[in-house]
This record gives structure tokens, sequence and C-alpha cells, in this order.
């Protein structure tokens, strides 16, 4: 019943956000201020003749439509204030699925090198697109699949951040506490169904980034620790949930219109409760090649990898799933702020349960969206 009510006002949050924005804007004429708006429109088809494959849009999503209409939109307010550039920034996005969503609602003061953030933030822990890129669909399972792109997301919190030059490299780093229940956007952790109320949900954590000026080649290092119980619905135990997930990641041009990104995200946890106690470790490797043959189109490859091992105290004590898939993708950037994107994705899983019972299936899926932005 709280989550209902806390999108309510979340969504209001973001109205009167824009609105004050706005007002901002007129007040501050004396000052260098620019303010920029961006709305997205568009839809999804996700198609698979089959069920749907592990982990691809419409997999263990009981609110999935094949068609699925959304709205994004940004409004980013920068101001010059005595103590440095201020940026106010709300944005958000709504779906049949994620049935509305305040991405981001913070204020960030740079200071010089630094600076500080507070309100709805992302993590910043990893390279998931917000817009998918070249994809409909992104090959990472960590930045594409709901039950575990929670590292993608973000939460009502605090960071402060700091940017340097070393040895030819530009270097930013960043740190960050959140407390998701203010904003109570998350009321689950991974791929787990919630058993009751989430009574905590707190999470920190750091990321750096690195550049190299010569060659433009970048890497990423990111990591972040979440705590969250549960009481469940019977009043009979608590599931408390500890949870460390990390990013490794590298990018850069092979040659002027080929990009190659590889990328290691990963997670290891345990649920302790009375009824049912278990550990387990997941990892998704992904390497993808962009083709930009112009700057209109983008023709992209993706290999992934994930699998996940989970561990019983008591015997069989082990369960393991693989899931491979393979992408391909082309975006193409029309007049008027249209682009399309046309994409199809086979997937394989393997899974061996406790009393080691192997099961095998594929998969292979057709998406396309159309969208315009204003």
């Amino acid at each position: 019943m709280l989550r209902p009510v806390f999108k309510f006002w979340a969504m209001r949050l973001l109205a009167i956000a824009t609105v004050g924005v706005v007002m901002a804007t007129t007040l501050t004429a004396v000052a260098r201020a620019d303010t920029t708006t961006a709305v997205t429109v568009g839809a999804d088809y996700w198609g698979s003749p089959s069920e749907p494959a592990r982990y691809l849009p419409g997999y263990a999503s009981p609110r999935y439509q094949p068609l699925t209409p959304w709205v994004r939109g940004q409004l980013q307010h920068r101001t010059d204030t005595d103590f440095g550039p201020l940026t106010l920034t709300a944005s958000g996005r709504t779906d049949p699925e994620h049935q509305g969503r305040i991405d981001r609602l913070d204020a960030d003061l740079r200071m010089g090198h630094g600076g500080v953030r507070v309100g709805v933030l992302p993590y910043r822990l990893t390279w998931c697109r917000a817009d998918g890129g070249p994809w409909l669909s992104e090959p990472d399972a960590f930045c594409r699949f709901a039950g575990l792109n929670e590292v993608a997301e973000g939460a009502f919190g605090l960071q402060a951040y700091r940017s340097a030059l070393a040895g030819g490299f530009l270097i930013d780093g960043m740190a960050g506490i959140y407390r998701p229940l203010i904003d109570g956007q998350n009321d689950k952790l991974g791929p787990f169904v919630p058993v009751g109320p989430t009574v905590k949900h707190q999470a920190y954590g750091a990321s750096v980034n690195a550049v190299h000026l010569a060659t433009g080649i970048e890497a990423r290092a990111g990591w972040l620790r979440t705590a969250q119980d549960q009481n469940s619905d019977t009043g009979s135990y608590q599931r408390r949930m500890r949870y460390d997930s990390f990013y490794l990641a590298m990018q850069g041009n092979i040659t002027q219109r080929l990009d190659l990104r590889a990328s290691l995200s990963g997670y290891v946890g345990d649920q302790a409760n009375p009824a049912f106690p278990f550990a387990w470790n997941g990892k998704s490797k992904t390497l993808e090649l962009i083709y930009k043959p112009d700057s209109t189109q983008s023709m992209a490859a993706g290999l992934s990898r994930y699998t996940n091992i989970t561990t019983y105290p008591a015997p069989p004590n082990g369960q393991a799933l693989q899931v491979d898939s393979l992408s391909f993708a082309w975006r193409k950037d029309w007049p008027m702020g249209i682009y399309t994107v046309l994409q199809t994705t086979r997937s394989t899983d393997d899974s061996t349960t406790r009393r080691g019972v192997q099961t095998q299936r594929a998969g292979t899926a057709y998406g396309l969206r159309l969208a315009k932005t204003f």
C-alpha cells in the first residue's frame, strides 16, 4: 500500500520541481543561467515466437505487454552561485511495467574540481544507457533485466565527487550513501519477490572513471553495498539480505568508426532468515562492438554470458544457471528528432537444480522501437 503513495507524491514532487526550476529561471535573470528540457515519446514492440527468453523483456514480468508505449522527460536548470555552478535536475519515465519512476530529482553544486549532489540520484555504478543507446534491450543482464538492474538505477542519497589529472588521465571519483525508503521506489532487491514490507533499505558505494586523454580509452570500476530487511507477511520471520554489487569495464575506439566495450558485472550476497537461508553469486560478462558508418546510424553486436550459483546450508546445497545471448541491433536517427531501433537476440540457458536436474532451453526475440524527442 505504501508504494503507490510514495509514487503519487514523487510524481507530484517532480511536477513541483519543474515549476520551481522554471520560476528560478525567471528570477535569476541577473546571473548566468540556462534551462534545458527534453521529452521523448516512444513505443517498443518485443516479441518471441515461443515463451519469453530468460532475462529479456517480458520474462518474469506480470505487467509486461508486447507493445509498450513509454515517455521519458528531463528538465535541467543551471545557474551560477557564490559557491560555484548549481545544477537542478528532474527526470523520470513512465511505462506499463514501471508505472512511473523518478530517475533524478537532485541539486548538484560544483566547487572547483569537486562537488556534492543531494536528492534522488543514480548510483553511477555502471555504463548502462538511459535510452539504450543503439540497443532496445542491452546485452548486459545487469542493465536490461528488472530483477538485476538495481545497480543501474538509484535512490535518495548524498554524493561527493572530485576530478583530477594524473599521468595523462582524467580521473573522476565519487562516493555516495543512499536511503531508498525515503523515495520509496525500490520495494524489492535483486530477482527476489518481496516476502512482506521492507523495514530497512540502505546502500553506500563508490566508483572511479578514468579517461586516457591521448587515446580516448576509458575505464570504470564501481561498487555498491546494499542491506535490506523485510518482515514476512505472516510475522513469523525477518528476511535480511546483504549484497555487494560490482562493475568493471573498459571501452575505446578500434578505428574511427568502430567502438569496443567489455564489462564484468556481478553481485555476491546472502539471505538470512530462519526459514530459508542461502547465498548467491552472479556475474555477467559482456562484449559489445558498435559500428557508426555515419552520424545518423549505429550498428551493434553484443555477446554476453550471465551465470548464477546459489548455495544452501543443507545438502543438496547448490544450483547453477548459465544464460548466453547474442544480439544484433541497428539504430537510425531520422529528421525531426525521430529515431528507430531494430534488434534481434538469441538466448540459450542451462540450469541445474539442487537435486541435479538439468534443463536446457533457447529462444529468439525480435524488437522494434519508434521514438521522437521533442
